[in-house]
């Protein structure tokens, strides 16, 4: 497994990295770097073909390799020194295999010989399929372009269309030796052997790679009928050793894209090939190249909807770690809205039964987004649960808490978390707050305020850590309001934010200040705010607050 490890900069520690890893500032990142040296979204490292590629994602202070600034990516070797902003990494690999090459010779004729053809550029028009053949020949070949079509039209794994493709090329083409498919990385640069077949016994097939570049660059077909008397074929010296005569190879390419090439060569001087074949060769490589494109289409719906069935079962799970509905003890009134971003969220809140007459509210952010937040905030909520029993001091449940996280956080998750312990029969409010934002308070007549809460350190970021709490009276007819950044950062299409000015104007407007008329009015406030734009952080409102009785709202009144 290869894995980033922090070297300076930043306290040590090891990142395991997956098919795709974006590094940066941002809590949204997946290695997140927190200096101000390191660009909210720096640098990313992917993995294709093979290898790992780091690509900086147009940071303001440059991402390097060994102190060198890359341009746009640079593929990765073990032990190679990343440095980002301040932060030096070191890339470990020890496990790499390099990826190897078959080579088959292919070669360019420039005389004017019978035989000799070069096409500038392959596309529609570059020659005629019956061309100098008999109606018989032309009738065959024209056949085995829809045999070839029919054939790759319903399989849809790269492997098996060029299989088939080379297996064909040997049948029709009787000069030919042997035949190979070699696909092309046009990210990284790479060559990639996939199907080759030699005719009769034989051991492996060497493929001048100068020669297929060549091909993928100028998108021709390269043609030689004899090697030997070809000068512009002598620098590929691979095809001189391997003893080969006849050559041809073309690039597969549909639109703007190369997926590689097929090629052809053989060794007796007597059966070459001809323009003609090379026409037919640049059909069946375009059938292959559209097989091939439609077998990544194909590839990347499947992986799609296998996605989108994994995180609807997972949305599933997670509704499960979160209240389906609000408590309802006699003489207060709770309410709640939540929505994540995306189909799970990292998102928490949760109403925790502490003790009798004592009930937690918590409200919780995780850094991140997506899977890897949902599952962190499903641990966050049953250690919770289980740590709040028979515990009245929320300083005491977070510091408990904090540390189980602590033991298990992984690339560098934490979470903010604000705990709220209302004692029901006398409405004093305990509030321990792990970082998060204080909670806000409605009083009567419509002020509201935050509360003063000591913010402390979020949690799973250091182990024993004390939190402080604060302790304030809730008066029937208050209700407080905890809440997460998706609802005060919430954006337009244009960059404006919600902002937390707004949200005290709207839980104070009117004269109706119980939790479920807030939730209402904030909630349909942020949807509004937003005009139909995609949310671009997870939402979440808990309230709840004392309910006056006839004899109390009679007196507010007069």
């Amino acid at each position: 497994m290869a894995k980033l490890l922090i070297r300076s900069g930043l306290p040590p520690f090891e990142h395991e990295l997956r098919e795709s890893t974006v590094i940066g500032r941002a809590s949204s990142a997946d290695l997140t770097l927190s200096l101000p040296t390191v660009s909210r979204r720096h640098a990313s490292v992917v993995r294709r073909a093979g290898v790992y590629v780091l690509a900086d994602l147009g940071s303001g202070n440059g991402t390097y390799v060994n102190r060198e600034r890359i341009g746009e990516s640079r593929m990765l070797e073990d032990g190679d020194l990343i440095g980002i902003g301040d932060v030096m990494l070191e890339f470990f690999w020890p496990e790499r295999t390099e990826t190897t090459y078959s080579d088959v010779p292919l070669h360019l004729e420039e005389s004017s010989e019978p035989g000799g053809a070069v096409l500038d550029r392959i596309e529609a028009g570059g020659g005629v399929l019956g061309e100098g053949l008999t109606d018989e020949a032309a009738a065959r070949r024209i056949r085995l372009l829809n045999d070839v079509s029919r054939s790759v039209g319903n399989t849809f794994e790269e492997e098996q269309i060029l299989d088939l493709i080379v297996g064909k090329l040997l049948d029709e083409f009787p000069q030919a030796d042997s035949a190979a498919a070699v696909l092309y990385d046009e990210e990284h640069g790479l060559l990639v052997p996939k199907a080759s077949r030699l005719r009769g016994e034989g051991t492996e097939l060497d493929i001048s790679r100068s020669l297929i570049r060549q091909v993928i660059e100028t998108r021709s077909g390269i043609l030689s009928a004899d090697t030997r008397g070809d000068s512009a074929m002598q620098k590929f010296q691979t095809l001189h050793d391997l003893q080969l005569r006849t050559v041809l190879c073309v690039p597969m390419f549909s639109g703007e894209i190369v997926y590689g090439v097929l090629q052809l060569a053989g060794s007796d001087p007597r059966r070459v090939f001809v323009r003609e074949d090379m026409v037919l060769l640049l059909g069946i490589a375009g059938q292959t190249a559209l097989a091939l494109a439609n077998a990544r289409l194909h590839e990347r719906l499947v992986q799609q909807e296998l996605i989108e069935k994994d995180l609807e079962l997972a949305t599933k799970i997670q509704q499960g770690f979160l209240p389906n509905e609000a408590p309802s003890p006699r003489g207060y009134e709770f309410d709640f809205r939540y929505s994540p971003a995306l189909q799970v969220g990292g998102d928490y809140f949760g109403f925790l039964n502490i003790a009798e007459n004592v009930i937690g509210v918590a409200v919780g952010d995780v850094s991140g987004k997506g899977v890897s937040a949902a599952l962190f905030m499903a641990r966050l909520s049953s250690d919770i649960r289980y740590l709040a029993v028979g515990r009245t001091d929320p300083a005491e449940i977070l510091a408990r808490l904090n540390d189980r996280l602590a033991d298990q956080a992984r690339d560098g998750m934490f979470v903010t978390l604000v705990l709220c312990c209302i004692d029901l029969e006398t409405g004093e409010l305990t509030v321990a707050n792990a970082g998060h934002h204080p909670p806000l308070v409605r009083r009567r007549f419509g002020l509201v305020e935050a509360l003063d809460t000591p913010p402390n350190c979020p949690l799973a970021v250091l182990r024993d850590v004390d939190f402080e709490v604060s302790v304030h009276g809730l008066e029937p007819g208050e209700a407080v309001l905890l809440y997460t950044d998706g609802v005060n950062e919430a954006e337009t299409s244009e960059g404006e934010q919600f902002g937390e000015a707004r949200m005290a104007s709207e839980i104070g407007r009117g004269d109706d200040g119980n939790p479920r008329a807030v939730v209402q009015r904030l909630d349909d406030a942020v949807r509004g705010h937003l005009a139909g734009q995609p949310q671009n952080d997870d939402i979440t409102l808990v309230a709840f607050g004392r309910l006056e009785t006839e004899a109390e709202a009679v007196e507010s009144e007069g």
